[in-house]
């Protein structure tokens, strides 16, 4: 798996911006998207991004800034 090109502060940041909600000991729920990695809280959220990202991205629910979500290398 990628993580380990991840930083932890960057693990443990969901799409929501909670940074308290992802836990490194559980699998990590994500997704990539336009060559950016995206953290999910839950399974539930990680489908709705997944049937419409754009949407998503647009709604009050991503909290974070997509610019400043992790590059995959």
């Amino acid at each position: 798996m990628m993580s380990s090109e991840i930083s932890h502060a960057e693990k443990l940041t969901a799409a929501c911006g909670c940074t308290g909600c992802v836990n490194e000991n559980d699998p990590p729920i994500y997704s990539v998207f336009k060559n950016r990695l995206i953290y999910f809280c839950t399974e539930k959220c990680k489908k709705k991004f997944s049937e419409d990202p754009e949407a998503f991205l647009n709604s009050s629910h991503f909290k974070i800034k997509f610019e400043d979500l992790a590059i995959l290398k």
